[in-house]
């Protein structure tokens, strides 16, 4: 949180919070949080209801759980595939820069990889 204030007499008067500041750091996603629930929940789709894609948030949960049952018939390959998906993309995460992060998945909203 961003604070100034007056000086008076050695002593703090007027104090004033940065609203702007307040409003940015609240929106900002943390890259280390997004990738490790990639990595340890994403077969859930945590990750991506943490970045605010809900759409692809509910691809995962719906076929991770739901959708279990239904993919016995084809082996759990779907199941598999996006638990292989939810680590790459976890890895993904974790290895760009913070800047990088934000541009992405945060202001673009890019839903996969």
């Amino acid at each position: 949180m961003k604070v100034e204030f007056d000086l008076d007499n050695d002593r703090a008067g007027n104090v004033y919070f940065d609203v702007a500041y307040l409003k940015e750091s609240t929106k900002q996603k943390n890259r280390v949080v997004a990738g490790l629930l990639a990595i340890f929940l994403g077969f859930w789709g945590v990750h991506k209801f943490y970045l605010g894609m809900f759409g692809a948030g509910l691809v995962f949960l719906l076929i991770n759980t739901i959708g279990f049952a239904v993919t016995k018939a084809f082996g759990r390959i779907p199941n598999y595939a996006l638990i292989v998906i939810a680590i790459l993309e976890g890895i993904v995460y974790l290895s760009r820069s913070e800047d990088e992060f934000y541009s992405l998945y945060v202001e673009q909203k890019k839903t996969w990889f």
